[in-house]
């Protein structure tokens, strides 16, 4: 189902005849832009100059997305989902989340680590180098499914609650991933301390019978306190074969709960982690609709067709980083919230509301 915004910013599904209109509505545009690129006689120089630029630009990128090449492919492919099949809802970007880290800090999450690792999973130390040099997205996947799922509970919001409050909510706490380029703050300098951690994970061939991929993600998102409610299969893209690639994709899908989702794609190898290199991102699937936060784009709304769109999400890893084999796995919440949390965000309502529209309630109160 395809849906836009209207002008009072609720969405609803086109119509069959509207989907029509807004094809036709695109190719008389396109039509339009083509014959300004050709010119004519009354152009001036500059502005001659200026449409040749342009039009070899576009030459540029039409031939390198045709070529296979992961940038222009990349570009293309992220311009088309502006343009039909999502709402971007806040930008995002991992081009600062390279260089040193804080030791300090880095030992203390390794310890958190190390002290809940599964059976299965181990942490070498000797990882800790000091420094991050391959992005942070794993650490800012996990930690904006955690805002988004403490935005959930704080604000009480339920299948309910309209789409459009839905969406303002997550505008509001998903500017923390929208970071100057040119500031490192603290937040930035976090995500690099706790994805250094994370890269000293490893796994125990010794234990049998382990899933070791669904233990590694369970480890690293310890440090949250999320839980593992359900895993898929896992599933290898295949460029030669795409059909057959969505077909499972919607599979796995379809069979997916309700809830926040960690899609993981990796190049497997034989060594002390089991793959070489991977991507993390977090798919949420709710009763309003399907959102996809990818640390390097940013958050989206997906409006039209969510199979396509994820397959697209695969299509650009695999270009971009060689990544295959992919897997989602539902976060939760292990025991609810600590107490101090819970209680702070109730007092901060009763400000917000006034004392005689909330009450502190500690009979949903866990000790984490």
């Amino acid at each position: 189902m395809t849906l836009i915004r209207n002008e009072n910013e609720n969405f609803y599904p086109l119509t069959n005849i509207e989907k029509e209109n807004l094809v036709s509505k695109k190719g008389v545009f396109i039509g339009k832009m083509v014959e300004w690129l050709r010119g004519n006689d009354r152009d001036s120089k500059i502005l001659f100059v200026f449409k040749r630029a342009i039009t070899f630009l576009l030459s540029i990128l039409l031939v390198g997305s045709i070529l296979g090449v992961p940038f222009f492919n990349a570009g293309v492919i992220e311009w088309r989902k502006q343009l039909i099949n999502v709402v971007k809802l806040v930008k995002g970007t991992q081009g600062l989340c390279n260089g040193d880290t804080q030791k300090k800090r880095v030992q203390e999450i390794f310890n958190q680590l190390e002290k809940d690792q599964p059976i299965g999973i181990k942490y070498n130390k000797s990882g800790i180098k000091g420094s991050v040099k391959d992005g942070n997205c794993s650490s800012m996947s996990l930690d904006f499914a955690h805002e988004y799922l403490k935005m959930k509970r704080e604000h009480e919001i339920t299948e309910h609650i309209p789409l459009k409050s839905l969406v303002d909510r997550i505008k509001i706490f998903a500017e923390r991933y929208n970071f100057p380029q040119w500031e490192r703050n603290a937040l930035v300098q976090e995500f690099m301390n706790r994805q250094e951690a994370f890269n000293c994970i490893e796994v125990d061939r010794s234990q049998k019978g382990v899933d070791f991929s669904l233990a590694k993600v369970q480890s690293i998102a310890n440090v949250h306190f999320f839980k593992i409610s359900h895993s898929s299969s896992e599933f290898t893209y295949n460029d030669d074969n795409p059909k057959n690639t969505k077909n499972i994709l919607a599979q796995e899908i379809s069979n997916l709960p309700t809830g926040v989702h960690l899609l993981r794609s990796i190049i497997s190898s034989d060594n002390n982690k089991l793959e070489e290199r991977g991507h993390t991102m977090i798919f949420i699937k709710e009763e309003q609709g399907t959102f996809f936060y990818d640390p390097n784009f940013g958050v989206d709304l997906i409006k039209g067709d969510v199979i396509a769109e994820i397959f697209d999400v695969l299509k650009q890893n695999y270009r971009l980083f060689k990544v295959r084999q992919t897997r989602f796995y539902t976060l939760e919440e292990k025991v609810g919230i600590s107490a101090i949390e819970y209680i702070t965000s109730r007092i901060c309502r009763v400000f917000r509301w006034g004392l005689d529209t909330t009450k502190v309630e500690l009979k949903t109160v866990y000790a984490l």
